[in-house]
């Protein structure tokens, strides 16, 4: 038997007496309840998993289980845990099956005979209440599912007594994720431990002055380095009314790194427009090898390096730009500028006509070690130059102020590019230049003989 509302509370009645049952029902109609009967403990069961009641009003004795027992069922099962339980009684109940049923989860004794309004009153009591736990059980179940698939990394902290450290109360998916620490691994870590350099980068300063003023505050993109990895986080920190303290962060190392291969093609993609400018009004190859040397060292951050040519009668290597970059610096008592032997890395390029980045040369199979007195190698970045698949020269770097990368390598390879046609057009000049000078000898040879001739034929005719 239904009344009330459909939507308004549900309240199952369960009580073998027809009268009291009646009388119960009937009191409760009255504030137009939804509600359900039962006379035994097994139907009220059975029918509380479909009616799924707000409240249950249980008689103490029941003819087939004990009222406690019902409740320790309701209480136990996840489809009615929630609903509260009011145990109701004919006769008083002793205090040790009053404590048994509190622990077995009824939210309230009552004994008949209980006036209406009192009954009324504090079903209405019970209700309020479970709408409120109801309301707080959503709110925490949405807040819950929010903390644990939110992209943003979660983090919430309490202070300790005299609150100069914080530590992980709860850390999300994402948090960890981001952390690379497992949630079992990240409770009870400090602010200065979940993030390395928390101190350095003002994040622990941030969470001080938020706690302090109750005012959220950002922090901008900040680099933290991990023993095994680094990223760029940012941070929002909050401070929540139980005085915890909350920071949503992001992992947008992604995007630095976007903004800084734009920034870096940019500054790149300027520095090649001005040399390629350049060398077409540089005058001599050491002119141009040297301009190449100092945009390839700018760019790269390496501190030595040179630009070599092939010298084409000889197939020497030709290094005119070390007499200008570490030709005091290198101790080696026969140095020269002139190579005819390729060896050790260098050659390597230069006879494999291939590019070759190694931040471990030392230990690179194709070095043949350093000569005594030569400046210390620690990082190595070669490229051959080529034009029509013919050898040109080379452009090699050494000890940046970070590892060589991808993008060295492909900045140097254009370089390279550059390098081969100024070479070459270079050479293509000195040609035509030895040509018009072959032929204006030639010429100029040509003239004499005419003017030789002319003059002989002249005397011959004054003769004659």
């Amino acid at each position: 038997m239904t009344q009330g509302n459909q939507d308004s509370p549900k309240i199952l009645v369960v009580d073998d007496d027809p009268l009291n049952l009646k009388t119960t029902c009937h009191i409760l109609e009255t504030a137009k309840y939804n509600i359900k009967q039962a006379v035994n403990g097994k139907d009220a069961l059975q029918l509380a998993l479909t009616f799924q009641p707000d409240l249950f009003i249980l008689d103490y004795i029941l003819p087939d289980i004990n009222g406690l027992e019902v409740c320790q069922k309701i209480k136990s099962h996840p489809l009615t845990a929630n609903a509260f339980v009011v145990i109701l009684s004919g006769m008083k109940i002793d205090m040790d099956s009053q404590i048994e049923g509190l622990e077995l989860g009824a939210d309230e004794y009552l004994v008949r005979p209980l006036p209406s309004r009192e009954l009324l009153a504090r079903v209405a009591i019970l209700l309020r209440i479970k709408q409120t736990e109801d309301a707080l059980r959503i709110s925490e179940t949405r807040f819950r599912e929010l903390f644990n698939h939110i992209n943003s990394g979660m983090a919430i902290f309490q202070s300790n007594s005299d609150n100069t450290l914080f530590t992980v109360v709860d850390i999300n998916q994402a948090g960890s994720r981001i952390n690379r620490v497992a949630k079992k691994d990240a409770l009870n870590l400090t602010v200065q431990e979940l993030f390395s350099g928390a101190e350095e980068t003002g994040l622990v300063d941030a969470f001080h002055e938020v706690w302090r003023t109750g005012k959220p505050t950002y922090l901008p993109a900040t680099l933290y380095r991990e023993k095994r990895f680094a990223y760029w986080a940012e941070h929002q920190i909050y401070k929540l009314p139980s005085g915890e303290m909350v920071t949503i962060f992001d992992d947008v190392s992604n995007q630095i790194q976007t903004i800084a291969q734009s920034q870096w093609e940019a500054e790149v993609n300027t520095a090649v427009a001005r040399l390629s400018k350049a060398l077409i009004y540089a005058g001599t190859l050491e002119d141009i090898s040297y301009l190449v040397l100092e945009t390839a060292k700018e760019l790269t951050t390496s501190a030595f390096g040179y630009v070599a040519y092939i010298q084409e009668e000889t197939g020497y290597l030709i290094c005119p730009t070390m007499t200008r970059d570490i030709w005091d610096m290198c101790q080696i008592t026969d140095k020269t500028i002139v190579f005819e032997q390729f060896g050790g890395l260098f050659g390597w390029v230069l006879k494999n006509k291939t590019s070759l980045l190694t931040n471990k040369p030392q230990s690179d199979p194709r070095s043949s070690g350093t000569p005594l007195g030569h400046v210390s190698i620690e990082r190595f970045l070669s490229v051959p130059a080529m034009y029509d698949e013919g050898l040109v020269g080379q452009i090699s770097l050494a000890n940046p102020s970070r590892n060589y990368d991808h993008r060295d390598l492909k900045l140097l390879e254009k370089l390279a590019d550059l390098y081969s046609l100024a070479v070459q057009r270079q050479r293509s000049a000195i040609a035509l230049q030895n040509a018009n000078e072959r032929l204006r000898t030639s010429l100029e040879e040509q003239t004499r003989a005419l003017e030789e001739m002319r003059r002989q034929l002249e005397e011959t005719a004054v003769t004659k």
